[in-house]
C-alpha cells in the first residue's frame, strides 16, 4: 500500500527538505489505525541513534516518515537520487509486507473463530436434536412416520404420477387419507397390514358416466374431497330409513366443501372431519364394533361374488345396509348396535359408508398386486416393440390365465383353463398370507377353510385383473389407466361366461378346479392355523378315514388312460348301469397324492392325472363305501 502524503511547503526546496521543523506530525500505522505524534525538535535529533533499538511499530513509522518525505519530493518534480530512490523502494516493499501479514493474521483469526462458531453450533444441534425440534413442533406440522409391509410395498411401488395429458376413463386424482380409526384400528387389532386395506381412495369403479348423474353423492365418493377445484354437485344424497329393512333416498343441497374451513385438529360433536371422511370416532364405542364387522363382513361378501352393487343410489344404499343387518347377526352386542345405529338417520348413513371403504380397500389390493407382478411374471422385457408384441398376443384368446406358459415359444397347456400361476399367487398373496398377521380377510379365510373350495367369483375377479394390468403394457411402457366399473365388468362377463361355458362341458372339471387350487393355498400357507378352527379337530379330520380293521384290497391296476384319450370317452351317466370304474391319482407335490372314485369316466380336460382302472365295480365298492356308487367323490391320502 502506498504511504500517506502530506502537505509541504509553498517553496519545495531540496535544502528544505533537509531541514528539521520545529515541530512535525508524523503519522503511525498501529493494526491498521492511524495516530498523531508530536516529536520536539530535541527528541527528533536524537531519533537516529536510537532508532535500531526502538520496537518494530517505531521503525515502522519511521520508514513510513522517510518514505513520505520521498513521496512530497516526488510531488514537487525534483530530482531523487538513486539511493533514495532505492529507499524508497525497499520502504515501499516493507510496508506492503506488513500490511499482507496483518491481514493474513486477520483471516486466520476470522477463520477459526468461524470454526468455532460452528463446532459450538453443531454440539448445541447434537443436545436438542432434529426429533426433540420435531417433538415441540405444533402438531400440524409434525411428521408421521409409518412403517410399510410387503403388500404396502407392492401397492406403493404400483402408485405413479399422472401423465399431464388426460387419457381416456382417467379420472382425478383423489387424496389419500390415513384416518385416526385406522390407526386405532391397527392397535386393537395388531395387524401390520392393515395400512394397505385402509387407504380408502373412494370408489375405486367410479366411471365418468355415472359419477357426475347427481344420483350417487356421498356414498359413492365415500366423503373423498376432490382435489381437482371443480365445484361440488348441485344435489347430494341423504339415506332416510323409514326402518330397519327399508331406506328411501331424498335430495337435498349440500354445504360446499370448500367452504369449509380447514381442521384445526379439533373434532366436531360427531368426530369427523371436515373432509366428510366417516371416522371410527363417528360412533359410538358399541356401533364401532358394528362398523369393523360390517366392513370385514362387505370384504367377505366381496370375495363370495357380490362384486358387482347396484349403480343408482338407493340401490346401493339398500345393498350396504342388508350388508350390515347380515354381520349384526353374528353377537347380541352387534344386533344391540344395530338397534342403535337404525335410530340415527345420520349414523345409519355414515355406517353405510364406512362399511363400503372395505369393498374399495379391497378391491384396491387385488388391482395393486396385479400391476406389480405382471411384468416380472411373464417376464415383460426386451424394448417396447416385443414387449408389445409379447402382450398382444398374451391377451389373445385369453392365453394369459392358461397354464404351462411359455411366452417365448408361444405356447400353453390348452387343458389348463384359469390355470396361471400368477391366479394361484395373487390369491394366496390376498387371502392365504404366510404372515399370520394378516387381520384384514381372517373371516374370509376362515370362510374358505370350513368350504374347503374356492368361490368361482374369486377366481374370476383376480383374472380379470390380471387382464386390466397386462393391456396397461399395451404400448410397449406400462401407462397405468383407472380399473373403472365399465372395464372391469366387461371382462369380468367375459371369463365368467369363460367359465360357465367350460362348466357346460364339464360339470366335474368346474367343481374340481376351485378345489385344487384351494388346497394348494392351504398347503402353502399356515391359513388354517391362523382361523378359529380348533387344531385337535382339524387333525383328528385328517385321519378320519383310516380304518385298521379293514382287510387290505389287492386292486389290479391296469393300463392308465392317458389325459388327451379322456375326450373320446363316452359321457358320463349317472346310476348303477355304469361297470367302469376309475380311480384318480392327482399330485403335483411328489409323494403326494389324493385318490379319488368314480363312477364312469372323469373330468374332460384335467391334465397332469393318472387315471387306473379297476379290474371290477365289485373291487371299488369293497373299497369304498356304497354311498359312492351314486357318482359322488370321496378323497383320502
Amino acid at each position: 500500500m502506498a504511504p500517506a502524503t502530506t502537505g509541504t511547503s509553498s517553496r519545495p526546496t531540496r535544502a528544505a527538505k533537509n531541514k528539521a521543523p520545529a515541530s512535525s506530525a508524523t503519522s503511525t500505522s498501529t493494526g491498521g489505525r492511524k495516530s498523531q505524534k508530536q516529536t520536539s525538535t530535541a527528541e527528533g535529533t536524537k531519533a537516529p541513534s536510537k532508532r535500531t533499538r526502538k520496537p518494530t511499530s517505531t521503525a515502522a513509522a519511521s520508514t513510513a516518515a522517510t518514505a513520505k518525505t520521498a513521496s512530497r519530493a516526488a510531488a514537487a518534480g525534483l530530482d531523487i537520487s538513486a539511493e533514495e530512490l532505492a529507499i524508497y523502494n525497499k520502504l515501499s516493499a516493507l510496508m506492503g509486507a506488513a500490511n499482507k501479514a496483518q491481514k493474513d493474521a486477520a483471516d486466520l483469526e476470522i477463520s477459526n473463530r468461524n470454526a468455532q462458531l460452528m463446532a459450538e453450533e453443531m454440539e448445541n444441534q447434537s443436545g436438542s436434536g432434529s426429533e426433540a425440534e420435531e417433538d415441540q413442533a405444533p402438531a400440524a406440522k409434525r411428521a408421521r412416520r409409518i412403517i410399510l409391509d410387503d403388500d404396502e410395498v407392492e401397492m406403493a411401488s404400483a402408485l405413479t404420477s399422472l401423465p399431464s395429458l388426460p387419457q381416456i376413463n382417467s379420472i382425478p386424482d383423489e387424496d389419500i387419507y390415513m384416518s385416526d380409526e385406522e390407526d386405532h384400528e391397527k392397535q386393537n387389532r395388531g395387524s401390520e397390514d392393515e395400512q394397505e386395506e385402509e387407504i380408502d381412495q373412494g370408489d375405486v369403479f367410479q366411471d365418468a358416466s355415472n359419477v357426475d348423474s347427481g344420483d350417487w353423492g356421498s356414498l359413492m365418493d365415500n366423503g373423498i374431497t376432490s382435489t381437482d377445484g371443480a365445484a361440488p354437485p348441485e344435489k347430494a344424497t341423504n339415506i332416510k330409513a323409514a326402518s330397519d329393512d327399508a331406506i328411501s333416498v331424498t335430495s337435498s343441497t349440500p354445504t360446499s366443501r370448500q367452504s369449509t374451513p380447514k381442521s384445526t385438529g379439533s373434532k366436531s360433536s360427531a368426530g369427523a372431519k371436515s373432509s366428510g371422511k366417516v371416522k371410527e370416532s363417528s360412533f359410538s364405542d358399541k356401533v364401532i364394533l358394528l362398523a369393523r364387522a360390517a366392513k370385514d363382513f362387505m370384504r367377505m361378501r366381496f370375495a363370495y361374488g357380490d362384486v358387482f352393487p347396484p349403480t343408482d343410489a338407493a340401490g346401493r344404499a339398500t345393498f350396504a345396509w342388508d350388508i350390515i343387518k347380515q354381520s349384526s347377526q353374528a353377537t347380541p352386542v352387534l344386533r344391540e348396535a344395530l338397534r342403535e345405529a337404525a335410530a340415527s338417520e345420520k349414523m345409519k348413513k355414515d355406517l353405510i359408508t364406512f362399511a363400503m371403504y372395505g369393498r374399495n380397500a379391497i378391491m384396491n389390493s387385488i388391482i395393486g398386486k396385479a400391476r406389480v407382478k405382471v411384468e416380472g411374471h411373464y417376464q415383460l422385457s426386451g424394448g417396447a416393440k416385443k414387449i408389445k408384441d409379447d402382450v398382444e398376443w398374451l391377451i389373445q384368446d385369453a392365453a394369459f390365465m392358461y397354464g404351462e406358459i411359455n411366452l417365448q415359444e408361444r405356447k400353453f397347456n390348452c387343458n389348463q383353463p384359469f390355470g396361471s400361476e400368477l391366479i394361484f399367487t395373487i390369491i394366496k398373496s390376498q387371502w392365504f398370507p404366510s404372515s399370520s398377521r394378516s387381520k384384514s380377510d381372517a373371516s374370509t379365510t376362515a370362510a374358505l377353510v370350513k368350504e374347503g373350495t374356492l368361490p368361482v367369483s374369486m377366481i374370476i375377479f383376480v383374472t380379470a385383473a390380471i387382464e386390466h394390468s397386462l393391456k396397461e403394457y399395451s404400448t410397449g411402457k406400462q401407462t397405468h389407466f383407472d380399473f373403472t366399473e365399465e372395464l372391469s365388468k366387461a371382462s369380468y362377463k367375459t371369463h365368467f361366461n369363460a367359465w360357465k361355458f367350460l362348466a357346460t362341458k364339464s360339470s366335474r372339471w368346474a367343481g374340481f378346479w376351485p378345489k385344487q387350487l384351494f388346497k394348494r393355498l392351504l398347503a402353502s400357507s399356515n391359513a388354517l392355523a391362523s382361523t378359529d378352527q380348533d387344531v385337535d379337530e382339524a387333525s383328528a379330520r385328517n385321519v378320519a378315514k383310516v380304518d385298521f380293521t379293514s382287510p387290505p384290497v389287492d386292486a389290479q391296476v391296469s393300463d392308465g388312460i392317458h389325459p388327451d384319450d379322456v375326450a373320446q370317452l363316452p359321457e358320463v351317466l349317472d346310476g348303477p348301469s355304469i361297470d367302469t370304474w376309475y380311480t384318480i391319482i392327482v399330485g403335483a407335490t411328489p409323494g403326494v397324492y389324493h385318490d379319488w372314485v368314480e363312477v364312469g369316466p372323469l373330468v374332460n380336460g384335467i391334465s397332469g392325472v393318472v387315471y387306473r382302472k379297476l379290474s371290477s365295480k365289485a373291487q371299488a365298492l369293497d373299497m369304498y363305501s356304497k354311498a359312492w356308487y351314486k357318482g359322488q367323490v370321496r378323497r383320502s391320502r
